[in-house]
């Protein structure tokens, strides 16, 4: 009887080491889909923060008033900047960002890098 139980504490060791492994695998899993979707967001709100930069922009342009020209720039990277109507959006690789803008502009597609507003009697336009 005694040669009956000679390989049980090895068969119960592999048996709590494949528990530790699943449960292992389980928590890497879940961690692994928590910094993907944490990369999204910030992904996110990088890109709004350009879109509400570009919206403060033509803000600041009406209510400093007629005659008022600025170079501002947007930061480089792998992204599109547009106006049109009365938003803005960016355009990035996880997807896209709008914002309202205070003025009804015509379609015009940002520089990465320097841009020009200009407000005078013709109206408010991007250069």
């Amino acid at each position: 009887m005694i040669y009956k139980l000679r390989g049980q504490a090895a068969v119960e060791f592999l048996i709590l080491l494949s528990v530790a492994m699943v449960l292992f695998a389980i928590a890497v899993n879940y961690y692994a889909g928590y910094y993907l979707q944490s990369s999204g967001f910030q992904a996110e709100r990088q890109y709004g923060l350009i879109c509400r930069q570009i919206s403060d922009e033509a803000r600041n342009a009406l209510l400093m008033g007629d005659y008022y020209e600025r170079d501002f720039y947007l930061p480089l990277g792998d992204y599109s900047a547009s106006v049109f109507g009365w938003s803005a959006r960016v355009e990035y690789s996880g997807g896209e960002v709008y914002c309202p803008m205070p003025a009804n502009l015509e379609d015009k597609t940002l520089n990465n890098g320097k841009n020009t507003i200009i407000y005078n009697a013709s109206g408010l336009f991007f250069g």
